[in-house]
């Protein structure tokens, strides 16, 4: 407007929304038979009105088309695919490829024996019933305040009938130094389905040498 009159004009605004931007924590994977399994999709970039995937999942796992997670428990053991992830909306799609395998799950079995370097007998532990199918056994020595000296993982399929499995401990730290003599804990750490348990924990005593 003006001393002289007006004018009007109509403008017509859109906002129109970003294209899709998405990824995931990891873009290769390795799930385990009968392990539950959860991968869920980042999305930093516009809406996503639609999800797909191909190839189809191992048998057992789920892809959602609204959300792009991954979920289910596989249950046949399957080579390493890339799978490729699409994700669109009315602007734009963005696509991510994952690579996926499903391996057995390993079983640790028997039973151990466990020395300590100095000490009159070793100790023996059998793992417990119920966890025979497990990913990992792991041995941990810590001082009477909590701290790790020393761990060593326990290697699959050992145990069998052929007699117990002797693991030992030399006294020295993970570092290689010789630890000091005293008391210390020894625990047996049993990881099955993603969760670790301590099944076992003793004390024993490293003689001054």
């Amino acid at each position: 407007t003006n001393a002289s009159g007006a004018d009007t004009s109509v403008i017509s605004i859109t906002v129109q929304d970003l294209t899709p931007v998405v990824s995931y924590a990891t873009v290769s994977d390795i799930f385990t038979v009968t392990v539950a399994a959860t991968k869920n999709s980042i999305s930093t970039g516009g809406t996503v009105t639609a999800w797909s995937i191909s190839p189809t999942l191992p048998v057992g796992l789920a892809f959602s088309t609204s959300t792009g997670s991954i979920t289910g428990t596989p249950t046949l053991v399957t080579a390493a695919v890339n799978y490729t992830v699409i994700a669109t909306n009315a602007y734009g799609a963005d696509t991510v490829v994952l690579n996926l395998q499903v391996k057995q799950l390993v079983g640790i079995k028997g039973a151990f024996t466990f020395r300590v370097s100095g000490a009159e007998k070793p100790y023996t532990f059998v793992l417990p019933a119920g966890v025979s199918n497990t990913e990992a056994v792991t041995l941990h020595i810590t001082d009477l305040w909590g701290r790790t000296v020393w761990s060593q993982a326990i290697r699959a399929e050992v145990g069998d009938s052929h007699g117990p499995v002797e693991v030992t401990w030399n006294g020295k730290t993970s570092t290689g130094r010789a630890a000091s003599a005293g008391m210390y804990v020894m625990r047996v750490s049993v990881l099955s389905a993603g969760k670790s348990t301590d099944y076992v924990q003793k004390t024993v005593t490293l003689k001054a040498r």
